[in-house]
């Protein structure tokens, strides 16, 4: 993929903010450059990259936030240590604060649908052990004790999958 890079110069300040105004209302974004890009693809007859009205409403708003050295050194460190962007991580932070609700990190959710994984393994192994009982294959565990193995692994795979989908939503 190959790219231009364009600069506009001279603009007033009107001319400067009715461009950004122009780009939220047709891309969602208050970038000039997604608009050039998208006015010139319209014109050259490639693409229709129009946000749908709806989507662009409900599009995050960007804001900046200044933070001293050591706090933006420990913000990025965190933020690559859960596997996410000091942004996203940052919006992370303001969701669980303002739900009073922990959001998971990326990293956590990984681990979480790992941890899933395995249990549906072992639930997997133990339908097979439940079989050769049924089967009438001499062993020491009884059936009824690899169902209730069996029942406990299914809810606690059913619980942690909902935590995840309900992060999953949650997250910005």
């Amino acid at each position: 993929m190959k790219e231009a890079h364009f600069r506009i110069r001279n603009l007033t300040q009107d001319e400067y903010t009715s461009l950004k105004n122009l780009a939220i209302q047709l891309t969602g974004k208050p970038s000039i450059a997604t608009l050039a890009k998208q006015l010139i693809l319209e014109k050259l007859g490639k693409h229709n990259n129009k946000l749908p009205e709806e989507k662009a409403e409900n599009q995050g708003q960007r804001i900046e936030v200044r933070l001293q050295s050591p706090d933006l050194k420990e913000l990025k460190e965190r933020a690559r240590q859960s596997n996410m962007t000091a942004n996203r991580y940052l919006a992370m932070l303001f969701q669980a604060h303002i739900q009073k609700d922990p959001i998971l990190s990326t990293k956590e959710i990984e681990a979480l649908y790992q941890s899933n994984a395995q249990l549906l393994r072992i639930g997997r192994n133990l339908n097979q052990i439940a079989k050769a009982l049924n089967a009438g294959s001499q062993t020491a565990i009884s059936t009824r004790l690899l169902n209730n193995i069996k029942d406990e692994l299914d809810t606690h795979t059913e619980q942690v999958a909902d935590v995840i989908r309900a992060n999953w939503e949650r997250m910005p």
